[in-house]
C-alpha cells in the first residue's frame, strides 16, 4: 500500500515536517500487542479513540501507523481518513457532513502546550477537522470510507462550493503549441536554449517566466515582444475536452477565468477554440502579482461576490494549484500539461473534464468527478 496520494499531501508534508523520529516507515500495520498505544507517540486515549471507536465500523487492515502516527487509512485507495496528532485526532470529513458548511461544534484550530497554533484545514484540507469525541463522528469516518473507495470501481467525488475560477490555458484550451512555438522564437532571438523557459513557462506570465529563468531579460520590450508574438498565433488551438459542455452549464454568475494571459490575447485565443471570456475574467492587467500568488484568485472570487475558500479552482499547473491553495480554494486539477504526480498538491486530479459534471442549486454548486479507482 501507498499513501502518497492528492489526497494526503497536507497530512504527509505536516508529518514530515513534525515527526520526532527519523527514518520511520511510510506506512505499516500496529504491532502486535500495542494495547497500551504509548509507543505510538500519540496520547493512548487518542489512540484508542481513532483505532478502535472511530475505525469500530471499518475493515481491520484500516488500522495504519503513518510516519509513526496511528491512522485510519482506506485499504484500496491509501486515502487517509483519521489520524492521531499527540493529544488530538483529526478527521476527513464526508461530503454529506460538508454539504453546508461545516458542522456545528467543529474545531479546525488548536494550540499546543508550547503556543504553537495549528490549523488543520491550513495543513491538511478543507475537508478535515479536529476531533471533539462527538457521537457523529464515527458515521462520518464510515462515510468517507465509503466515499474514498469502499470497493467501488469507480470513485466518486464530490465538493460543494459557490463559483468555479478556471485558469484558462492547459484548462478551458489546449495552447501548448502555441506556447511552445513562441518560446522557441523568442530563445533564438537571443541564441538561448528554449527547455528552460518551457519547463516553466505553462501557468505563468510571460514576465514572470523570464523573471525566475533570465531575470536580466525581463523588461518590456521582452515582454511587449513575447505578448505580441502570442496574439498573432492562434494556430492548433482547441477546446479540452469537456470543457465547453462543463461551462455552457454554468449560471454566468458562477464562473469565470483567471489567466496569467492578458486580456485581448484571452479573448481571441477563447474565441478561436468557440468559448467566449466571461465579463468577470481577470487577467494579467489585473494583479501585481502573477500565479503562485493567489492575488487573481482572490480577485476573481470578489468579483463574483463570494469568498474564494468558497470556490473551486480548476488548474493544469503547479503554480496555479499554489495560487488557488493559497488564496483557500479547493483545487481540481487537469493533467493536460503536467503529468498527475506533479498535480499532487490538487483535492482531485482527472485527465480531462469529460468526467466532470455541475449540478446548480439555489444554495450553490456542487461538483461531481467520477474518476477511475486508485486516483484518488
Amino acid at each position: 500500500m501507498t499513501v502518497r496520494r492528492p489526497a494526503n499531501e497536507g497530512v504527509l508534508r505536516y508529518l514530515e515536517r513534525n515527526s520526532a523520529v527519523a527514518g520511520v516507515p511510510e506506512v505499516r500495520a500496529p504491532r502486535e500487542q500495542q494495547r497500551d498505544y504509548w509507543e505510538c507517540g500519540s496520547h493512548p486515549d487518542v489512540v484508542e479513540r481513532v483505532w478502535d471507536q472511530l475505525g469500530k465500523s471499518l475493515p481491520a487492515e484500516c488500522r495504519k501507523v503513518v510516519l509513526g502516527s496511528p491512522a485510519l487509512v482506506h485499504p484500496e485507495s491509501g486515502v487517509v481518513l483519521a489520524i492521531a496528532i499527540g493529544t488530538q485526532y483529526g478527521l476527513r470529513l464526508p461530503t454529506s457532513a460538508l454539504r453546508d458548511g461545516l458542522p456545528n461544534g467543529a474545531r479546525t484550530l488548536t494550540v499546543w502546550a508550547g503556543g504553537a497554533r495549528m490549523d488543520i484545514q491550513e495543513e491538511f484540507g478543507r475537508d478535515w477537522i479536529f476531533g471533539t469525541w462527538s457521537v457523529a463522528e464515527e458515521t462520518w469516518c464510515l462515510e468517507a470510507f465509503r466515499e474514498r473507495g469502499g470497493g467501488r470501481r469507480d470513485a466518486v467525488r464530490r465538493l460543494s462550493c459557490s463559483a468555479l475560477l478556471f485558469d484558462m490555458d492547459g484548462v478551458l484550451l489546449d495552447s501548448r503549441a502555441v506556447v511552445e512555438r513562441t518560446w522557441r522564437r523568442w530563445a533564438r532571438r537571443h541564441g538561448l536554449e528554449a527547455e528552460p523557459f518551457l519547463r516553466v513557462a505553462h501557468g505563468r506570465r510571460g514576465r514572470d517566466t523570464l523573471h525566475a529563468v533570465a531575470p536580466e531579460l525581463a523588461t518590456d520590450e521582452e515582454v511587449a515582444w513575447l505578448d505580441a508574438a502570442e496574439l498573432e498565433d492562434l494556430e492548433g488551438l482547441v477546446p479540452v475536452a469537456g470543457a465547453a459542455d462543463l461551462v455552457s452549464v454554468l449560471p454566468p454568475t458562477r464562473w469565470t477565468v483567471v489567466t496569467s494571459a492578458g486580456r485581448e490575447l484571452a479573448g481571441r485565443r477563447l474565441a478561436a477554440a468557440g468559448l467566449t471570456l466571461p465579463a468577470h475574467a481577470v487577467t494579467s492587467e489585473d494583479v501585481c502579482r502573477g500565479k503562485p500568488a493567489p492575488d487573481g484568485y482572490r480577485l476573481g472570487a470578489d468579483r463574483l461576490g463570494v469568498a474564494a475558500c468558497e470556490c473551486v479552482v480548476v488548474e493544469d499547473s503547479p503554480p496555479g494549484i499554489e495560487a488557488g491553495r493559497a488564496a483557500g480554494a479547493m483545487v481540481l486539477a487537469v493533467s493536460t500539461t503536467h503529468p498527475p504526480e506533479a498535480l499532487a498538491g490538487a483535492d482531485v486530479v482527472v485527465g480531462d473534464l469529460r468526467c466532470v459534471r455541475v449540478s446548480v442549486g439555489v444554495s450553490g454548486l456542487e461538483v461531481v468527478v467520477e474518476e477511475p479507482a486508485g486516483e484518488t
